[in-house]
């Protein structure tokens, strides 16, 4: 037909211009043929001119024809290391050069107002939803910027402020900074405040490869965040602790959650999980101990075989001779907080080993500072108490309430105690017990429950601690946020029960929560 005709003679005049074409019949059809050897040159140049093309009109679409400027790299004045800027920095900026829908993108991503991130082509394209062609656009303006109009931007917008020497970017969903910019060999270390639970969400996440990182820079680097995010201002020193309340000072002994003090912060023993165990070493030796939790309310731990039995007998020994009725703090507004009293509420015998060069008061006072985590200046003298029959120390409070003793400055200015270690020097057959009316029981029933009287008053719920020999208690008299100043805890409230069958002795440290005034 005329299209095979037209065709044959298209085919035929290729031919005679390009001999790499031809044509033959075949079974009455007209076969096409083509001399391969002759056309591979052709086909070869043909794709590259392809690839050639394609690219070069891929890399306008990007923003890539700009000279001397690559989208890939890192936004940076002068060729210094990647940089933060804040979202308040980034908006001004933006609007400065007339780039009002980049500054509306960034609106789109601000958490209670603020956020972090580095100008890349991955931010700028993925985390704010611009498209490619400007975010080359966005990039050569900040090009012309430090070309020409470094003179016009504030002095915070020129070197803004850089949180460590490595790259840090912000997740502002959760807190979370990441360290390094390859995600290789990372691991994720979840930080709380010694009031928070591990088993929520934490105050930081930091993700960081331990192998190349520097731990002095890391622990810069948590306190910068932590002023990010609002959570602290580190002004003297920061210090890492185990769950158990070891110091972190490198990498090897980082567990994935740990806690971090800020400046004059003490740690406190976690109590969010019932019944969870401590184990804590104990010097001079490598022996360990329990500290098992109790309660919550207060924050209660028992600690079997703190103290051997000769321990036990040669602080006795020890404070025999130095016995004396106990005394209570007079209160009200002509005490001056030193006026001991006797009073019916504690009709017990009371001995104070003051020599702290005494070998066994200078032995337990290094092994309870070692169990409680807190510096012995902290501490009180060490108090023995014995107890006979009938006798005892109604339910009260181990801190000084400052509406109680007004006349005295230390409890007003926040001063106070932060934390009992009580031990028992002896095993009561009946009787003798410490209750804590709180221990046990429900938030509803706290109104049912009296700050004084005897034991027998007490609430069902109450727990009571048994004593036995070279056990201790610890019970925390404040709150773990807000103990800085001073915050107390109510719940603390303790009593000792009347020994019914046997003698019981005791001996305990009272430990504040600065250096004793």
């Amino acid at each position: 037909n005329n299209t095979t005709v037209r065709l044959r003679r298209f085919v035929g005049t290729m031919a005679s211009a390009v001999p790499i074409f031809g044509f033959r019949k075949h079974k009455n059809r007209t076969v096409v043929l083509l001399d391969i050897k002759l056309a591979l040159p052709l086909i070869i140049l043909a794709l590259l001119l392809i690839v050639y093309f394609g690219s070069w009109i891929l890399a306008r679409k990007q923003g890539n024809s700009h000279a001397g400027h690559s989208i890939s790299d890192s936004f940076a004045l002068h060729n210094l290391s990647p940089i933060l800027w804040t979202v308040e920095d980034v908006e001004a900026w933006a609007r400065r050069i007339g780039f009002e829908d980049f500054a509306l993108a960034v609106q789109k991503h601000l958490v209670d107002g603020k956020m972090l991130f580095m100008l890349t082509e991955d931010i700028i394209t993925s985390k704010l939803d611009i498209p490619g062609e400007k975010a080359g656009r966005v990039l050569r303006e900040i090009d012309l910027i430090r070309e020409t109009r470094l003179d016009k931007l504030p002095e915070h917008l020129i070197h803004p402020p850089r949180l460590s020497s490595e790259q840090i970017f912000r997740n502002y969903g959760n807190s979370t900074f990441s360290l390094s910019a390859s995600s290789k060999n990372k691991k994720i270390y979840r930080f709380y405040r010694i009031w928070e639970s591990m088993m929520e969400k934490p105050t930081l996440t930091m993700e960081v490869n331990p192998k190349v990182a520097s731990w002095n820079a890391f622990v810069q680097d948590i306190i910068k965040a932590l002023a990010i995010v609002k959570s602290a201002e580190v002004h003297d020193k920061l210090i890492i602790r185990t769950r158990e309340g070891s110091i972190v000072k490198s990498f090897s002994g980082l567990p994935s959650k740990a806690f971090i003090l800020v400046d004059n912060e003490i740690f406190f023993y976690p109590s969010d999980i019932p019944g969870e165990k401590f184990v804590v070493p104990l010097p001079p030796s490598s022996r360990t101990v329990e500290v098992k939790r109790l309660s919550s309310t207060p924050r209660l731990f028992v600690v079997e075989n703190f103290l051997s039995a000769e321990e036990c007998e040669e602080i006795i020994k020890t404070a025999t001779p130095l016995l004396a009725p106990s005394t209570v703090l007079k209160q009200g507004d002509q005490s001056n907080g030193e006026e001991k009293v006797k009073d019916e509420v504690r009709t017990s015998e009371t001995a104070w080993l003051m020599d702290k060069k005494v070998p066994i008061v200078a032995k337990i006072r290094q092994r309870v500072e070692e169990l409680i985590r807190i510096p012995m200046s902290y501490a009180e003298d060490m108090q023995v108490l014995k107890y006979t029959f009938k006798q005892h120390y109604h339910v009260h409070y181990d801190f000084f309430d400052p509406k109680m003793y007004p006349g005295d400055k230390r409890w007003s200015s926040g001063h106070n105690r932060l934390v009992t270690v009580f031990f028992y020097l002896t095993s009561v057959e009946k009787g003798g017990e410490t209750i804590f009316p709180f221990g046990n029981t429900s938030a509803e029933e706290h109104h049912k429950i009296q700050s004084w009287g005897p034991c027998e008053n007490a609430v069902e719920s109450s727990i009571k601690v048994k004593p036995v020999r070279g056990s201790a208690v610890i019970f925390y008299l404040m709150k773990p946020h807000g103990h800085t100043h001073g915050e107390l805890d109510h719940t603390s409230l303790h009593g000792g029960c009347d020994p019914i069958v046997g003698e019981k002795w005791a001996a305990n440290y009272w430990i504040r929560n600065g250096p004793v005034q």
